[in-house]
């Protein structure tokens, strides 16, 4: 029965938050995920898409046990993560990684615009 307090979470959020671009490329591939956050830790960003899609929830509910998996960025990481985002050279890194990393810095400049922002990440 989880999984009906995640969906509803997920039609609340569509409701009241911000819809932001998908990364679809890594949608269930879970190596692309760890690459990324590889990236992400080894530069000094203090977020990972393993937090974002598996993380903590910003509300208490029953945990799924299936489908949708819920993760967030609370607001307190996002204008540390923002900056440290901004420092990741992009040049070098295969096209698609380079894409996802630019990707979650756009997320992170969305959330930035107010220090009451965070990211919450479904994976359905």
């Amino acid at each position: 029965m989880g999984y009906l307090y995640g969906y509803a979470l997920e039609a609340i959020c569509i409701r009241l938050g911000q819809d932001l671009p998908e990364i679809s490329g890594i949608c269930g591939v879970s190596a692309w995920v760890d690459e990324v956050d590889a990236i992400l830790i080894s530069q000094g960003v203090p977020v990972g898409l393993t937090d974002l899609i598996f993380g903590s929830y910003p509300v208490e509910i029953p945990r799924p046990d299936d489908y949708p998996f819920i993760g967030s960025w609370p607001p307190r990481v996002i204008c540390e993560a923002l900056r440290a985002s901004r420092g990741v050279a992009l040049a070098g890194m295969n096209p698609e990684m380079a894409d996802t990393v630019g990707q979650v810095r756009v997320w992170l400049e969305a959330a930035a615009v107010d220090a009451a922002y965070g990211l919450i990440g479904f994976l359905s």
